[in-house]
C-alpha cells in the first residue's frame, strides 16, 4: 500500500448545446514523519554480559494517520566484539 500520493474527484459540468468543462479537486496526501511520537532511546549499566539481554521491543505509537507502528527489533551490536569484561551493546 502506497501511503503517499493524490485523490482527485472530477465533476462535469455539461450544458444544453453538449459543451461541457470540467472542475478538478485534488487532495495531495503526504505522510508526515511520526518520530516525535516515539519514545526516548533508553538503557542502563549492568555489571555482568548476561545482563545485557533484550529489554524487550517499546510501546507501540500512532502515526500520522492513527494507525498503531509496532518496533521491530533489527539487530545488535557489541563494541568491543565480543564483550569479554567490559563494553557496550547498542542497536545495529
Amino acid at each position: 500500500m502506497d501511503c503517499e500520493g493524490t485523490v482527485t474527484y472530477t465533476y462535469t459540468y455539461t450544458d444544453c448545446e453538449g459543451n461541457s468543462h470540467d472542475w478538478v479537486y485534488t487532495y495531495t496526501i503526504e505522510v508526515e514523519d511520526f518520530a516525535g511520537n516515539m519514545p526516548a532511546d533508553a538503557g542502563r549499566t549492568v555489571s555482568c554480559i548476561a545482563a545485557a539481554v533484550d529489554p524487550g521491543a517499546p510501546a507501540d505509537i500512532t502515526d500520522g494517520c492513527g494507525r498503531t507502528v509496532s518496533a521491530v527489533l533489527v539487530g545488535s551490536v557489541e563494541t568491543p566484539n565480543p564483550v569479554t569484561c567490559e563494553g557496550k551493546i547498542g542497536r545495529a
